[in-house]
C-alpha cells in the first residue's frame, strides 16, 4: 500500500496491507507489537486462517494438525476447532472454579461466559466429560463424581490383567473366586471385554486404540496389516480388537478396510 499527497508525486507512506477485516483496539496492538518485536508475519499475512487463530484464540481447524505453533503460542485441536492452550487452561479452571462453588452452573450461562462460539463451546464441554472432570445434566454443567478407591484386591486383579498386556488375559483363567471383583471393576468401567474370551484394563485398551489409530485422520481408511505397524501383534488377537473398536464407534469396516470414524481423547 502506497499514500501519495492527491497531484502530487511526492510518496508520503508506504507499507503492507496486513488484513481488510475491522479489528478490535486490541486486536491492532496484537499486531502492533507482533511488528514492533520483529517478529516474522509473513506466515501469517498469506493466511487468512492462521491470522484469525492469532487474532481471536480460536477458529475453525483448516487443517489435519492435532496442535499448531504461532509464535510463542501453542493452539491445539479440540474437533472441529482450534483454541489457544493457555485460553483453554484459563476457561476450564474458570469452569471448575465456578461449579465447585456454586454446585453447577447453567449451559447457557457457560457458553456466554466463555466467550467461544456456541459449538465451541459446547466441544470444549464434551471433551471435559470424556476425560471425567465435569457431567452436563440437562441444562447444567456439574462436578463429576468422585471415583471411589480401589480395594487391594481389586488392586491386585487389575495389576494380573494388565501384565497381559497387548494380548489380553483370557476369561478362563478367572478364578470362580474372582468373578465378583471382576464384575464390581467392570461396573466401574475399568475393564473391557472382547468378544467374551479376553479382558483388558480399560487403560491397556485406551493404550490399543490410541497405538491402532497413530497418525490416522478421522475418514481415512486402513487395513489390518497397516494396524500391526504400531500395534504388532498376531491376527488372531488383531481381529477382535478392530471387531471392538467397531463396536465403540471408533472404526467402521468397510470390505478389507476400517475407516477412522473418532479418535480417541487424550
Amino acid at each position: 500500500m502506497v499514500l501519495i499527497r492527491s497531484g502530487s508525486a511526492t510518496v508520503l507512506a508506504a507499507g503492507t496491507v496486513v488484513t481488510a477485516r475491522e479489528l478490535t483496539r486490541e486486536q491492532q496492538r496484537q499486531i502492533g507489537r507482533a511488528v514492533g518485536s520483529g517478529e516474522d508475519l509473513d506466515f501469517l499475512l498469506r493466511d487468512e486462517d492462521l491470522l484469525t487463530l492469532s487474532l481471536t484464540g480460536w477458529a475453525a481447524a483448516t487443517r489435519d494438525e492435532q496442535t499448531l505453533r504461532i509464535g510463542d503460542e501453542t493452539f491445539t485441536r479440540i474437533e472441529a476447532w482450534y483454541i489457544q492452550e493457555s485460553l483453554l487452561h484459563t476457561i476450564a479452571e474458570n469452569l471448575y472454579a465456578a461449579v465447585k462453588s456454586r454446585g453447577s452452573v447453567p449451559l447457557e450461562t457457560f457458553k456466554q461466559e466463555s466467550g467461544l462460539p456456541a459449538p465451541l463451546a459446547l466441544a470444549l464441554l464434551r471433551q471435559l466429560e470424556t476425560r471425567g472432570e465435569i457431567v452436563v445434566r440437562g441444562a447444567n454443567i456439574e462436578a463429576a463424581e468422585q471415583e471411589e478407591a480401589l480395594s487391594g484386591e481389586e488392586q491386585a486383579l487389575l495389576k494380573k490383567i494388565e501384565e497381559r498386556g497387548f494380548e489380553g488375559y483370557p476369561v478362563k483363567w478367572l478364578e470362580k473366586s474372582e468373578r465378583p471383583t471382576v464384575g464390581t471393576l467392570r461396573q466401574k468401567g475399568h475393564l473391557v471385554f472382547i468378544e467374551s474370551t479376553s479382558v483388558y484394563t480399560a487403560r491397556t485398551f485406551f493404550e490399543i486404540a490410541s497405538l491402532i489409530l497413530t497418525g490416522k485422520a478421522v475418514g481415512a481408511t486402513f487395513t489390518i496389516a497397516e494396524a500391526k505397524e504400531h500395534l504388532p501383534v498376531s491376527r488372531k488377537y488383531m481381529l477382535p480388537l478392530l471387531n471392538a473398536l467397531e463396536e465403540r464407534g471408533f472404526v467402521r469396516r468397510i470390505g478389507d478396510q476400517r475407516q477412522v470414524i473418532k479418535l480417541p481423547e487424550a
